[in-house]
């Protein structure tokens, strides 16, 4: 299957594998094409932004950011990074800025370059997952640690009203919770979800 036929553009698998002579090459145009159809400049930065991200692919990422990548920007396809299900860990999020899915798949390095470049630490996704939120996993502990030293507010609700230290609580991820409550807000301990269930509730019934 050819990268069209995928719904990529050529700038994307080169963000994948951290070509950035190809991709230097591919932004020095004016704009791509994907199925015949144009898309403006700044759709495909984003877009690759992206894809560098989830990979780990911080020079590329650092790169993308100067031609003009919006470090906040929500991927408008769909299957950024998706197709490289084998390669990564990412879920569909039409709503995910590049923040999510550094954080989403433990990019360390790049999560702080996207710090340092001013991304939103408290960004959204389309089920109002924070950032935190999906850094839960305790291999992706250095960059929650990293989130909560820039300032992320732990206490922010997904759609199911659950904070990052209900998800940490249910999956069982200790070190996190520890994190969490090293914050010293320990109110959230109390804060219920939509169920009526506060994070202590939770270890109660998963124990």
């Amino acid at each position: 299957m050819s990268v069209v036929e995928k719904g990529l553009t050529p700038i994307m698998p080169a963000a994948h594998r951290g070509d950035i002579k190809i991709v230097d090459v591919l932004v020095l145009h004016e704009e791509f094409e994907e199925n015949g159809l144009s898309k403006p400049l700044d759709t495909y930065l984003n877009e690759a932004l992206c894809m560098a991200d989830a990979c780990g692919q911080t020079e590329v990422a650092s790169v993308l950011l100067d031609y003009g990548a919006d470090k906040d920007a929500q991927a408008e396809n769909a299957l950024t990074p998706l197709v490289w299900e084998a390669y990564i860990d990412a879920r569909t999020n039409k709503r995910a800025t590049a923040l999510h899915y550094a954080a989403r798949n433990g990019r360390f390095q790049v999560a702080r370059l996207l710090f340092d470049s001013g991304a939103d630490v408290d960004a959204l996704g389309d089920k109002l997952n924070t950032l935190l939120m999906e850094a839960v996993p305790e291999e992706h502990l250095k960059v929650g640690d990293l989130l909560q030293s820039s300032g992320a507010r732990i206490y922010m609700l997904d759609k199911h009203e659950r904070t990052a230290l209900h998800l940490a609580v249910e999956r069982e991820e200790l070190a996190v919770v520890k994190l969490l409550l090293d914050s010293g807000d320990d109110v959230w301990v109390y804060t219920a979800d939509n169920q009526g269930f506060t994070p202590l509730m939770t270890a109660a019934w998963w124990e």
